[in-house]
């Protein structure tokens, strides 16, 4: 019985899948889900499409470990942390400004 060894990289493109996912996760949480009014079905909302979305990275992982598509998860954290970034700058910028109008008395 021969043992197959396991390659480092494999386990790093998992965690690189998973980590992706995560951070679609909470950026779907955070622009969606949190909008509905508190409740025990939000919050099964919540855990269960983390857990969906953490088996399917995985499974991707393994999988796509060596197509094309193996540098997909880079690119989703690096659009997700630009858009953050983006936002940022904009939430900076109107910080700064001050009001044109004033309304009211």
């Amino acid at each position: 019985m021969t043992r197959t060894r396991r390659w480092p990289e494999a386990l790093w493109t998992q965690v690189l899948w998973v980590t992706a996912a995560s951070c679609a996760w909470a950026e779907l949480i955070t622009e969606r889900v949190l909008e509905i009014p508190a409740s025990p079905l939000r919050a099964e909302l919540i855990l269960l499409s983390f857990l969906c979305l953490a088996g399917a990275a995985s499974w991707a992982g393994r999988r796509l470990r060596r197509s094309r598509l193996r540098f997909l998860p880079l690119l989703l954290v690096l659009g997700i942390g630009a858009r953050e970034g983006y936002r940022r700058a904009l939430r900076g910028r109107y910080e700064a400004s001050a009001p044109l109008k004033s309304v009211g008395p």
